[in-house]
């Protein structure tokens, strides 16, 4: 009995998790939600697609097609990149870190939560998709889940950040009809 006592206790001091309130969540999505976008409302345009070795998802590469960042300002000439590689990323573009945004189709976050929970760039994810917005941690790393629901749209933010290995990943699942949208971006993922 005394060894099971140690263990949870262990356990809750390794492993905490708090729920937050609304008003924190939809702080941060605000702070957040400009960076993201152009990579939010970036469609699904068959010469960028990709499709991902590991789980066969198709994707577009943030890093061969950045996002369109004159969207804000109307469209220029198809897109001010046009598939050109940028030097100026806010993030690097490497085997372990970049930006990708997938097209699930024929599913909801939840099973698109499954889905990508298989990549091994998003291993840090629980087994189940949080309900609520909540804060947890373990050891040296952080997870932050946000769910933003309002005008008939429903999104769930996920940060991961663990300072000791450098390591960050946001992930963004945005329900569009049966579709799921999920922007990826991760640093120093291996």
């Amino acid at each position: 009995m005394r060894f099971y006592i140690i263990c949870v206790y262990l356990f809750m001091i390794f492993c905490n998790a708090k729920e937050l309130d609304s008003v924190y969540a939809q702080t941060m999505i605000q702070k957040y939600e400009p960076f993201f976008r152009e990579a939010l409302v970036q469609g699904y345009e068959h010469f960028k697609i990709r499709k991902d070795s590991q789980s066969g998802l198709s994707y577009i590469d943030f890093c061969m097609y950045p996002p369109d960042r004159s969207l804000p300002f109307g469209a220029l000439d198809n897109g001010r990149f046009r598939g050109e590689q940028i030097q100026d990323l806010p993030f690097p573009c490497d085997k372990s870190s970049g930006a990708k945004k997938y097209f699930i189709h024929n599913a909801t976050i939840e099973s698109s939560y499954k889905i990508i929970r298989s990549l091994s760039i998003a291993k840090f994810l629980a087994d189940t998709i949080p309900s609520n917005n909540t804060i947890t941690t373990h050891l040296y790393a952080t997870i932050t889940t946000l769910w933003q629901i309002d005008n008939n749209r429903k999104r769930l933010w996920i940060f991961y950040r663990n300072d000791t290995l450098l390591q960050s990943c946001t992930l963004i699942f945005t329900q569009k009809g049966k579709h799921t949208e999920v922007i990826v971006q991760y640093l120093n993922m291996d």
